[in-house]
């Protein structure tokens, strides 16, 4: 059975902010994205879409921040 997978960007606090869908159709915009993820900063995971992350807003105060 193939699944659909995501790469979502999480920063160091572990606060998951970022998502992008792994469509076959669009790999190179999929790539281009996780790029932008990884120059963010963000740690990048892969996931089977169904696993259920939830997105927010990071709450946490970040030193440094523009």
């Amino acid at each position: 059975m193939n699944y659909t997978h995501a790469y979502i960007g999480k920063l160091p606090c572990g606060c998951a902010v970022a998502c992008v869908v792994d469509m076959p159709d669009r790999k190179k915009s999929t790539a281009e994205d996780v790029a932008e993820f990884i120059r963010e900063g963000y740690t990048v995971e892969r996931i089977e879409i169904g696993q259920g992350v939830k997105l927010q807003r990071c709450t946490h105060s970040r030193e440094g921040s523009k």
